[in-house]
């Protein structure tokens, strides 16, 4: 299948009402496969598939405002948009949470407990960035590891 007739069938398929399409259609946007290049028109479809229930585009829509990549730049509102998509089950956006409680940005308590809590409980969703994460801060609070003759 070409990058136009994806386009088409999501778009058909979008239009129908799936969020899953709409969700694609936004990707095709955003990257410019299949279809002129449009963050706006990404942005839009991202929000409106996040609106009805897919976690997975409200996390595209927060990144993309998170970053600035190709709309405004707005991190309040993409830390308010993770955290519907951690809520509703995107295991990445509750990590990307983590920093928030940290530093007591965007209205989150500065609260480290919490945002380690999160990270283990993304680690044990197998998000691979908070395993890596986890390992880094408990090897650190534990003074790195020891080892035996050269072997851990």
């Amino acid at each position: 299948m070409t990058p136009k007739e994806a386009f088409a069938a999501y778009d058909r398929a979008a239009k129908a009402g799936s969020t899953a399409a709409m969700n694609n259609l936004a990707t095709l946007y955003e990257n410019g496969q299949g279809v002129k290049r449009s963050q706006t028109e990404a942005l839009r479809l991202y929000r409106q598939a996040g609106e009805a229930g897919n976690v997975v585009a409200l996390a595209n829509a927060a990144r993309m405002l998170e970053y600035g990549n190709g709309v405004p730049k707005n991190e309040a509102e993409a830390v308010a948009l993770y955290k519907r998509a951690a809520d509703g089950g995107d295991v990445p956006s509750i990590s990307k949470l983590v920093p928030h409680y940290a530093t007591g940005a965007h209205g989150f308590p500065r609260d480290l407990r919490q945002g380690f809590d999160l990270f283990r409980k993304a680690a044990d969703k197998g998000d691979p960035v908070a395993m890596a994460t986890m390992g880094s801060a408990l090897g650190a609070s534990m003074g790195g590891l020891s080892t035996r003759n050269g072997t851990p």
